[in-house]
């Protein structure tokens, strides 16, 4: 249903600063980390091409419970990961379980060998864990991580644990977090690991600390998923009921001049449909960083798997081009209709995932000066040509406005949504008006608009 606007989504909307950036903040070597019983394991071990030059080697135990607690973290939304090996063989290899256990209390499982479309894969080489992502409800809260197998039938043998990272994640709640880098589960490829992608690029600015680069290139395919036919075992997002929207952080190089195809497949154990969008040139922002625009998808039935693949298999090879990392969040903020055109170019609108308790931030670019961000309830689609705002279309009926002055051509406005579990399931719609002398007779531009839904 669309809420009642006497919430006005904020009592008094405020433009915030200091935005938080995405980063590296703790991380360290896994042989500070503590485990049940020291059986079955030699810790500070030398081990080439470790990155805290030694670790802890699991030989050989039926129950593995290793932890660390940290307190140094700042009110906020993160991700972590640790960097093992299984060594020797497949042998005693077993799902890890990797969970932080505060109040969130999140977690994921490693793949098994079993489940990888090459089973010796990661057999003997480093390999970042699945990501899991939680908040830190208040500076220096003590955060617990544990890294587990309980099951005492099955015995684990052959493992070394290198180095655990915790990254900022500055978009807000987020269900699902992951790198695109090589080395990261569960991400892989066509022609990753190769001399034609590089891997393992630092980047102050990913939580990861490090990016992929396509280096020359034609056929880039990267999945969400081990296994790339029917024969090999799949490893698919496992996801409940509920509106979802995804996005990829990338960088677009200067020359830009790729489309990329977006792709998604709910329930790909029933007859599969793929549903693609592509994202081209004239949606980028050259040589920056920048969020994919916003696709959401449905989720009726409980435990549905879910799979992603970011492609571009045109020839022509692609360089400079950096792959950070890919975000689930729940809810939606979905942009339709016609833009119109101010002096500078067509009028666009962007948006995060309205979240209670978080800041929801909207941009409109091609911004001269100010623009004006209308939210409404009503779905209208009035031609406003005849007013003097030709090609321009007014589709909501505005109940709230809210002005945010243009920065180098983009205005963008943030402002916290109070943390009311009413708000839940409220939808609503926005609408960009930058005003602009030289647009039109009117003297302003609309951009398309934007349906939100709010589902943390």
């Amino acid at each position: 249903m669309y809420p009642s606007f006497s919430l006005r989504f904020a009592a008094a909307a405020v433009l915030l600063t200091g935005a938080v950036q995405a980063q590296v903040v703790f991380e360290e070597s896994m042989t500070n980390w503590a485990h049940a019983g020291s059986t079955g394991w030699t810790d500070n071990v030398t081990v080439a091409g470790s990155k805290g030059a030694k670790v802890d080697r699991l030989d050989s135990v039926a129950v593995l419970n290793y932890t660390r607690t940290v307190n140094k973290l700042k009110k906020g939304h993160y991700v972590a990961t640790v960097r093992i090996q299984k060594f020797k063989s497949t042998t005693g290899t077993a799902p890890l379980t990797f969970e932080v256990l505060n109040s969130s209390k999140s977690k994921e499982v490693t793949i098994p060998f079993s489940q990888y479309g090459e089973k010796n894969k990661l057999l003997n080489k480093w390999s970042w864990i699945q990501t899991v992502v939680f908040s830190v409800p208040a500076d220096n809260a003590p955060i617990i991580f544990r890294l587990s197998n309980l099951d005492a039938k099955l015995t684990k043998t052959n493992y070394y644990f290198d180095w655990f990272k915790v990254g900022r994640i500055p978009e807000g709640k987020v269900l699902k977090y992951q790198s695109l880098d090589w080395s990261y589960a569960p991400w892989s490829g066509a022609w990753q690991g190769s001399r034609y992608f590089k891997d393992h690029v630092a980047e102050k600015t990913s939580a990861f600390g490090e990016v992929a680069e396509p280096n020359g290139l034609s056929w880039m395919e990267h999945h969400s998923y081990y296994g790339w036919n029917k024969t090999q075992p799949k490893h698919d997002m496992i996801l409940q009921p509920g509106t979802y929207t995804y996005n990829y952080r990338v960088f677009v190089p200067a020359t830009s001049t790729r489309t990329f195809t977006l792709q998604h497949l709910v329930n790909s154990g029933t007859s599969p449909s793929w549903v693609k969008r592509a994202w081209g040139p004239k949606e980028h922002r050259t040589n920056a960083w920048q969020l994919t625009p916003n696709i959401s998808f449905v989720v009726t039935k409980a435990n549905t798997p879910v799979r992603f693949i970011f492609k571009d298999t045109n020839s022509g090879a692609k360089f400079q081009y950096k792959l950070d990392s890919f975000m689930v969040r729940r809810g939606s903020f979905d942009v339709s209709g016609t833009p119109c055109k101010s002096s500078l170019g067509l009028v666009s609108l962007t948006g995060n995932m309205p979240q209670t308790g978080e800041p929801f931030t909207v941009s409109a670019n091609n911004a001269p000066l100010v623009a004006v961000f209308m939210i409404g309830a009503s779905t209208l689609q009035v031609d406003l040509s005849s007013a003097g705002m030709t090609g321009c279309t007014l589709y909501t009926s505005p109940l709230l406005n809210l002005p945010a002055v243009s920065v180098k051509n983009v205005a963008t406005l943030s402002f916290p949504l109070p943390n009311n579990t009413a708000l839940i399931g409220v939808k609503f719609r926005e609408q960009a008006l930058v005003l602009d002398s030289k647009a039109n007779k009117f003297g302003a531009a609309l951009s398309g608009v934007a349906t939100g839904l709010i589902q943390n």
